[in-house]
């Protein structure tokens, strides 16, 4: 399998690279910083910009799959740069024939029972802008085509033990309201080859 995982040197990105160099995959990552990445693995790194439709095109070639662990920058104001980057991933894929796309989301983005995104109720004033920026992403990769999943983890910690997990397609699991860090990564890491999970938001939460 080679990946390319965009976002690997944020807290669930450097967990997944490292799932996935265990499983023996070959990965490919696209960093502004090389200096951040902690693990000295035999990847190929390039060093650019994720809303750059070379820089992504440069990192993806040749890949089975794609890995999106990207953050809003700034989530104190309105902002477009994560969904600026899935445009373009989504547009360099579109352009090299890759289909298959895992990004990681928010609870935010599932379904309300009441109708609207569960954002739409109890969210606090400091999430406000990055939830609508989630949804644009969600919204983005929806219309694309691409085999996608979007995970939809609750409140991330890293404090939880690996391992304690549910999950559901298109809901949040009942039971706990936070979500590890290190098995969001895992799951990401096995839905790859879940065609259950194509085209598909997944809820998770972890317990301790």
């Amino acid at each position: 399998m080679k990946v390319a995982i965009f976002g690997a040197t944020g807290r669930t990105g450097r967990l997944l690279l490292n799932d996935a160099v265990e499983r023996g995959w070959e990965v490919s990552i696209l960093v502004r910083d090389p200096a951040k990445l902690s693990a000295n693995h035999e990847i190929s790194v390039f060093v650019g910009d994720s809303r750059s439709l070379h820089s992504v095109n440069s990192v993806i070639q040749g890949v089975d799959a794609v890995f999106s662990c990207l953050a809003v920058a700034d989530i104190s104001g309105p902002a477009t740069d994560l969904s600026d980057c899935i445009k373009t991933i989504v547009e360099a894929m579109g352009v090299q024939g890759i289909k298959r796309i895992i990004h990681v989301g928010s609870a935010g983005e599932l379904d309300h029972p009441g109708g609207g995104y569960r954002n739409q109720e109890g969210l606090p004033d400091y999430l406000q802008y990055v939830s609508i920026e989630q949804v644009r992403c969600y919204e983005a990769l929806r219309e694309s085509g691409l085999d996608w999943t979007v995970m939809c983890p609750s409140w991330l910690q890293e404090d939880i033990p690996v391992g304690k997990y549910r999950y559901e397609i298109e809901d949040l699991p009942d039971g706990s309201e936070e979500t590890g860090y290190a098995d969001l990564a895992r799951l990401m890491v096995e839905m790859v080859d879940r065609p259950e999970s194509i085209r598909q938001r997944v809820g998770i939460v972890s317990f301790r």
